[in-house]
């Protein structure tokens, strides 16, 4: 199983092309809890906030972290410094735009964001779609009818002459297009940046690929995009992980699943087992990221190694470190960049976890060579510090290839030029016999 972990992060991580031997070198997996506790609404820092069945997450260019807490009918935002707040709404469901707690959400879902700041939320009870101001001011971007779980209908048309039936999945494509996962409609919805909704893809239920207007889908859930504008569908009720190709030909396909209600990895993603997945998140290299729900698991689809399970098993529960032994209860909302840190709202244990590598930011790992670098982050040289060779010191890219490698005999200081490289996220590693450690380099 733990070797199941690491050949995961290798796709999941660093998206590693070089052999898998070295890349499990590089980082442990391990699963945190960012912020949480027991099920509540309080803010203030990340170790004493509470939520209530959280499941949408998304994250501003500034860091910020977003969380539709769902049943507590508010949108909360958690800063980069640790501290949580409520952004909009309240603990009583209803709707009613306004700023702040003065604004009413019932079961808001879905949530994305804009450059400019600005959050979007799908509300599974009032079957709308809003919008957030960073200030907090809510007005309604389109939906209408009905206020009640059961009143959802279906009507493409502009702004609150559309209807949707308790809309979940939400994304932004580059143009300020919202599409939304339709779920009570079995349809992927879009809303254009004036409020004009039209459907997308999707009828009554079923499982059919093939054109837009044709496919079908079965209560599907989640949304992701991917740098090219083509749409990843978590269709829940499918057991599937759909693709929506708009760059190309317009077809819908599936990516992943078998549509067995099971459990099951595999180098082919179409033979691999889902149970309800609810959400995908399409990482830097394009690979997909899977909150399979039910399986109570966050997987992988990769090109190259299928369907492999990230963290967390069986049976549900509570329990961090080590990715393989990690325990969640029902995963949701995906959100950040999986190189510096995976937020997955784990709905059930009322709680937002963090799934990354096992050392800080510019620390060394806990291994057993004691090695730091100066200046971090670098422009131009950093210097790394480590004992005295004879020993090995490697620079490695976030796709897990070796830029340069050099020994040293002697010396405890070692120069590396970072300048012909491009902005991001780099790993040094010092190797002394059987003894490394690695320590991250951040690229300004």
């Amino acid at each position: 199983m733990k070797m199941t972990m690491r050949i995961a992060l290798l796709w999941a991580l660093f998206a590693v092309f070089s052999p898998p031997a070295t890349a499990q070198d590089l980082c442990e997996l391990e699963v945190g809890t960012a912020a949480g506790s027991i099920g509540g609404l309080q803010n203030g820092t990340v170790a004493n906030a509470r939520f209530y069945f959280p499941y949408g997450l998304a994250m501003d260019t500034q860091g910020n972290l977003y969380v539709a807490d769902r049943n507590n009918h508010c949108i909360r935002r958690i800063t980069p410094q640790g501290e949580v707040s409520t952004l909009a709404g309240g603990q009583a469901p209803g709707f009613l735009d306004g700023t702040g707690g003065a604004a009413r959400f019932y079961f808001p879902s879905g949530i994305t964001t804009d450059p400019d700041g600005n959050v979007y939320v799908t509300e599974y009870g009032s079957h709308r779609v809003r919008k957030v101001t960073p200030a907090g001011v809510v007005t309604t971007v389109a939906g209408g009818g009905s206020v009640s779980v059961d009143g959802g209908s279906f009507a493409d048309g502009t702004g609150v002459f559309a209807r949707f039936n308790s809309p979940m999945g939400i994304v932004r494509d580059a143009e300020g297009n919202l599409y939304v996962a339709d779920v009570g409609n079995h349809r992927i919805r879009k809303v254009s940046p004036q409020g004009v909704v039209t459907t997308l893809a999707g009828l009554a239920a079923g499982y059919v690929d093939g054109p837009l207007n044709t496919a079908r889908f079965n209560f599907p859930h989640g949304l992701g995009i991917d740098a090219a504008g083509d749409l990843y569908v978590a269709d829940t009720y499918n057991h599937r992980i759909r693709r929506i190709s708009l760059s190309t030909d317009g077809e819908v396909t599936t990516m992943a699943g078998n549509g067995e209600e099971a459990f099951r990895d595999s180098l082919n993603p179409l033979q691999a087992s889902f149970r309800f997945p609810n959400q995908v998140l399409i990482d830097v290299h394009g690979n997909l990221i899977v909150a399979d729900t039910y399986n109570n698991r966050i997987r992988l689809v990769s090109p190259t190694t299928g369907v492999t399970t990230l963290a967390g098993g069986s049976p549900e529960g509570y329990v961090e470190g080590n990715a393989a032994d990690a325990r969640f209860r029902n995963p949701s909302g995906l959100a950040g960049e999986p190189l510096m840190g995976l937020y997955i709202a784990d709905e059930s244990n009322h709680r937002i976890r963090k799934l990354s590598c096992g050392w800080p930011a510019g620390r060394v790992q806990a291994r057993e060579l004691r090695i730091s670098a100066f200046p971090n982050p670098v422009r131009h040289t950093v210097q790394i510090t480590h004992p005295a060779g004879p020993l090995t010191i490697s620079l490695w890219d976030c796709r897990g290839q070796l830029l340069q490698q050099t020994g040293t005999a002697g010396a405890v200081q070692t120069s590396l030029d970072m300048t012909p490289y491009a902005t991001g996220i780099y790993l040094v590693k010092v190797q002394q016999g059987e003894h490394h450690s690695t320590l991250r380099i951040v690229k300004e």
